[in-house]
């Protein structure tokens, strides 16, 4: 559903969306589902664990992306910081 939400707005857009970034079995997953669409194409982009998915206008795969800032869990907080887990 995520996919097809994407590609319409990009249909109406003509503006590329990406999504968070994300492990390779859910890109993978993203990219079958997409490929099923009209009028949008796919590409990984970014690396390592900050690698996210990014849905385009058939043919315009050449558009300007920003990825979208990867969810922070509670923990993370105080990690960032470099003070480790609060206790």
């Amino acid at each position: 559903m995520a996919a097809e939400t994407a590609a319409e707005k990009v249909r109406r857009s003509g503006m590329p969306y990406s999504f968070p970034p994300m492990n390779s079995r859910e890109r993978r997953l993203l990219h079958l589902v997409t490929r099923s669409l009209e009028g949008v194409e796919t590409a990984s982009s970014g690396e390592g664990p900050d690698r996210f998915l990014v849905v385009y206008p058939e043919g315009k795969t050449d558009l300007p992306v920003a990825p979208q800032v990867k969810p922070r869990g509670f923990g993370d907080r105080d990690r960032d910081r470099g003070r480790g887990r609060r206790r």
